[in-house]
């Protein structure tokens, strides 16, 4: 079981049982709602053809207007794929948006026919899709790649669309990411790179209106805590979402302050996995721990090998700072059993007073 979407009261698990269904969770009114999972393998139109779905594997919850918490749709971005049975070559793709609204009595999702960007997906859909990250901002409805850009939709266009193969076309919009960092690679990004950049990046809704792109300069090269830099990029949806401001923090300055040297906190281990907190606009959180060296070329330098980057193991710490102010807020030790896949909430696990 894993958790798919958390939006305020609600938790998205998916659940593979003998069929893959999601469990809904409303932690207000405490219902635990089955649903069916979007279709993977799709009824052919034609003898001889076969469709597959290749979908993101997180869902964006949309609250509908005026429905209150219990009134909300499941959506998933997904590209359909019609395969000739006979030498199992790709006839034809579609890019959709698979939809399932609380409301609804039937165990089938609507479908909504969509034409996302290129520079979105990337040549592999499979793989670029693992690591695309959902959420809404401002009545706007974004998917994000953490290294190839964002794209969206107005809430009110996606819930008003037709659905059906039939159906026009649901248009996006895209945004690329800000200006990448000097020691960032100027070679192809790899579908490892790709995949694992969760490590040190995340994208989100933070605070009430802002949409924040953060990325720690120092994972990728195998830093230290205190040679490490978090780039805090700001976007709003009430400024045409086309100027990113910037904020950055030198995390070796957070080494002097009481709350670090309270917490016997290690400076010889790489901060990896930010996440945003959803309350507060000006706090980003994130993990101390151990890498995984790739290949033996680290054992002789701290550059990157070319095209891969360091895979996080072993987080031991969490902390939560206060960007604007450059201060840590607390930090915590993390339990064994924590793995560097787990995102951790901004408030679930440190509380605002201090350390565990």
């Amino acid at each position: 079981m894993a958790i798919h979407a958390v939006d305020h009261n609600l938790i998205v698990f998916d659940w593979c049982c003998q069929s893959p269904v999601y469990l809904v969770y409303d932690s207000a009114e405490q219902p635990l709602t089955m649903i069916p999972s979007c279709p993977w393998r799709l009824t052919p139109d034609q003898p001889g053809e076969k469709r597959y779905t290749a979908a993101v594997i997180s869902t964006l919850v949309a609250r509908l207007p005026g429905g209150g918490d219990n009134s909300y749709a499941l959506v998933k971005m997904a590209e359909t794929s019609i395969y000739n049975c006979k030498d199992y070559k790709a006839v034809e793709k579609q890019d959709v948006l698979y939809v399932w609204r609380s409301s609804s009595r039937s165990l089938v999702w609507d479908l909504i026919r969509a034409e996302f960007s290129s520079l979105f997906k990337g040549r592999n859909v499979p793989r670029s899709y693992k690591t695309v990250l959902a959420f809404t901002c401002g009545g706007h409805a974004f998917w994000a790649n953490l290294f190839r850009g964002i794209m969206y939709c107005s809430l009110d266009a996606l819930l008003s669309a037709p659905t059906g193969h039939d159906g026009s076309k649901l248009m996006f919009e895209f945004i690329n990411l800000p200006v990448e960092h000097p020691d960032e690679p100027s070679y192809p990004i790899s579908c490892e790179m790709e995949m694992n950049s969760y490590m040190y990046r995340t994208i989100g809704r933070s605070g009430e209106a802002s949409i924040k792109f953060v990325t720690i300069h120092g994972f990728v090269q195998l830093l230290n805590f205190d040679k490490c830099t978090v780039e805090v990029w700001s976007l709003s949806p009430d400024d045409d979402m086309t100027r990113w401001t910037k904020r950055v923090l030198c995390l070796g300055s957070l080494t002097t302050q009481a709350e670090f040297k309270k917490a016997s906190l290690p400076t010889d281990m790489v901060p990896m996995c930010p996440s945003l907190s959803v309350e507060e606009d000006d706090v980003v959180n994130f993990m101390l721990g151990e890498y995984k060296k790739c290949c033996g070329a680290h054992k002789v330098s701290k550059n990157r090998c070319n095209g891969y980057i360091p895979r996080a193991k072993n987080p031991r710490y969490h902390l939560r700072v206060d960007l604007r102010r450059g201060v840590l807020l607390a930090s915590a030790r993390l339990p064994d059993w924590i793995s560097s896949s787990v995102s951790i909430a901004s408030t679930s696990l440190v509380p605002e007073g201090g350390a565990l």
